[in-house]
């Protein structure tokens, strides 16, 4: 494990003590434990500060959090010496600190600990955390402080659609758009600052030591932007901890501040007078607040919203980073309108699929969008759509999200690949151009080409098969089909085993097949009765219950239903032999031509070999399903019913046949 990601394991287990004695003897609220800390790291960063003047004194203004506090807010005015314009900045982190003068439970001498609970937490800060300040790390202590207390309950930072980006991906972004020591990088939703670290720990050490150029890039090529108090006091604590008192750091809204205020360059001219070369920023982080497009009132405040207004902060040629939820490179809550925004003005570089674990314990599915800022979409344009879900990292019980040795040469590849320099095959990487309407994902223009194995046609039609018995013992057989009993009339295969000899094509689902959404939203409404409803299951052909339902919901039977969402089940699908009605999660699809019963248990097969593509967050839409192509057996350019019936009648007889072997199916014995 390479050392800064041992430090972050390492300060994450601190945070979680931490929490743990602030639990016990402080009885801290949630978004006052990181703001806590940041007065302490603060404090202990003043030179004429030393732990043991903390003494429990009960004397107004001597008391522990005075101290702390004085500490905390002289190093904040030496850090800001002779930088009157940043009093505000200043005056709204104080603000944010100042809670710790009065809380009684902070500042009272406890006899179990011998101490006050502030002197307790400043102990352990001083022993275990402040080795891990320095400059030349990528990482974010204080937002890894930050993510623990949220992650441990109490704070209201999920509620307001903060996530806070690992430390992996703040690095893996910075590299992805090539940050530079002679950019101007923002991050408009600043958070804990996480960015902005991992920005200044590349362009530092492109600096080479060039001190005058270090001190540049930290006191003018950093800006960020914060509306949240408690983020923006940890952000600014974070930066100025780092040696960067200076950097542009405001509290502010992303979306009405004014880009020349914060960043215009002025050039002296022979006559005396100033002229503005260049307003806006090179290069851009962010990760913006996710879900606050509830409704039409808030559609303003979706992700691509705030990316948009990004790009249009930045200069022509600038480059865009920003992870945003799957979601976002959708239509939903009027993304369309945003995406064609954004295609009129810039454009849309890449799109990388992350590991679905990246925010592990958050259950986000996320991507990382980069764009080129100030150039208009050409439509011939292919973007690179990239599955980058295999990136090297898994979860470890009781330690979250880590490296398992390939997480280097991994990112490498990706790296490679967003370069050009690397072509893989379509797994990895889909070229395509793009429109407002499609999905910006790599799930949306990829089709799994890998054919379907004899071992998962064989399940299928053992479940199948199982399924039929299973109606049958339950004394159902009512609603089974009648088979005939006579061998198949059309051409056999040999030998059940042989499907990979086939010639395989992909074809478009709904070329041949109709497809109607079930309606039924309310199952617990049904009452009992005599018709089956197929729900988003994923055993039992998905049958919930049987039901009494209206003729209108009652659709014959022959036909495949498949599962357009629900966890676990998404995107499996089920030969369904008799009539039945559905539920809204589930879409019926129903051949063009007449079909076998095997030949749609083959087409089951098929469809459910996509089941990669989809996930609970990424159901099958309308949208969706007309793209879906499936892998089937081909014949002059047509599926190649014939082979599939053929196969599967085979495959049947063959698992009936090892059935008799081994007992299972017998005739009943006659009376004597």
């Amino acid at each position: 494990m390479p050392k800064e990601e041992r430090d972050l394991q390492e300060v994450k287990k601190i945070a979680a003590d931490l929490h743990e004695d602030m639990r016990n003897y402080g009885s801290l609220e949630g978004d006052r434990k990181a703001t806590t800390v940041a007065a302490i790291l603060l404090a202990l960063k003043e030179r004429h500060f030393r732990i043991d003047q903390l003494d429990g004194s009960t004397i107004t203004g001597q008391t522990d959090g005075w101290k702390v506090f004085n500490a905390a807010s002289s190093y904040l005015d030496q850090a800001y010496l002779g930088d009157d314009t940043n009093n505000e900045k200043r005056g709204a982190v104080k603000d944010q600190l100042a809670h710790i003068r009065g809380d009684v439970t902070l500042n009272q001498k406890r006899s179990d600990i011998g101490m006050t609970p502030l002197r307790k937490f400043a102990q352990a800060l001083q022993a275990d955390v402040l080795d891990h300040l320095h400059a030349t790390s990528s990482f974010d202590i204080l937002g890894n402080f930050f993510g623990e207390f949220v992650r441990y309950g109490g704070s209201d930072g999920n509620a307001l659609g903060i996530v806070l980006t690992p430390h992996h991906i703040t690095t893996l972004m910075a590299d992805l758009i090539d940050v530079n020591a002679d950019d101007y990088v923002i991050d408009p939703c600043a958070g804990t600052a996480s960015f902005l670290i991992a920005a200044m720990r590349r362009m530092v050490g492109q600096a080479k030591g060039d001190q005058d150029k270090i001190d540049e890039i930290r006191s003018s090529r950093l800006h960020g932007i914060e509306l949240q108090g408690k983020l923006y006091t940890i952000g600014v604590a974070n930066m100025i901890l780092r040696g960067d008192g200076k950097a542009h750091f405001y509290r502010d809204d992303m979306f009405h501040v004014s880009v020349p205020d914060i960043r215009t360059t002025l050039v002296e001219q022979p006559d005396g007078k100033t002229a503005i070369v260049e307003t806006g920023f090179t290069k851009c982080l962010m990760n913006p607040p996710y879900s606050q497009a509830k409704n039409k009132d808030t559609r303003h405040l979706s992700e691509m919203s705030f990316v948009q207004r990004a790009l249009d902060m930045m200069n022509i040629g600038g480059r865009l980073a920003a992870i945003v939820p799957e979601s976002a490179m959708t239509n939903k809550s009027g993304n369309q309108i945003t995406k064609a925004a954004i295609l009129k003005s810039h454009t849309l570089d890449s799109v990388i699929t992350l590991n679905p674990q990246t925010f592990y314990g958050v259950g986000t599915h996320t991507v990382i969008a980069l764009f080129t800022a100030g150039k208009p979409h050409p439509g011939s344009r292919k973007v690179k759509f990239i599955d980058f879900r295999d990136d090297g990292r898994k979860v470890l019980q009781n330690v979250g999200l880590v490296g398992d040795g390939t997480e280097n040469s991994k990112k490498d590849i990706l790296l490679e690949i967003c370069e050009g320099d690397l072509d893989p095959d379509s797994r990895l990487l889909v070229k395509s151009t793009v429109a407002a309407d499609d999905e910006w994902l790599h799930s949306f223009f990829y089709s799994n080409d890998d054919t379907p194995t004899d071992d998962e046609l064989r399940n299928t039609v053992a479940d199948y098969l199982v399924f039929e018995f299973s109606m049958i013992m339950r004394r159902q057989a009512r609603l089974l089909p009648r088979r005939d009993g006579h061998s198949h009339p059309g051409r056999t295969v040999e030998d059940p085993s042989t499907v990979q000899t086939a010639t395989w094509d992909s074809f478009r689902l709904l070329d041949h097949f109709t497809a109607k959404r079930g309606r039924q939203t309310n199952m617990a409404a049904l009452p009992p009765g005599e018709t089956p409803l197929i729900s988003a299951k994923n055993s039992n052909n998905g049958l919930k219950a049987f039901v009494t339902a209206p003729k209108a919901r009652i659709t014959a039977g022959h036909a495949i239903t498949l599962n357009n969402d629900g966890d676990g089940g998404v995107g499996l699908a089920y030969y369904q032999p008799f009539a039945f009605t559905l539920d809204s999660h589930v879409t019926a699809l129903r051949p063009t031509r007449e079909l076998s019963r095997e030949a749609l248990l083959f087409v089951c097969c098929a469809i459910s070999k996509q089941r990669p593509l989809f996930s609970h967050g990424r159901s099958i839409s309308e949208k969706r399903l007309h793209n879906l192509h499936i892998m089937l057996p081909a014949s002059n350019g047509q599926p190649d019913w014939t082979f599939m019936e053929a196969y599967v009648h085979d495959c049947e007889a063959a698992l009936q046949l090892a059935a008799h072997e081994h007992g299972i199916l017998r005739a009943p014995t006659q009376p004597q």
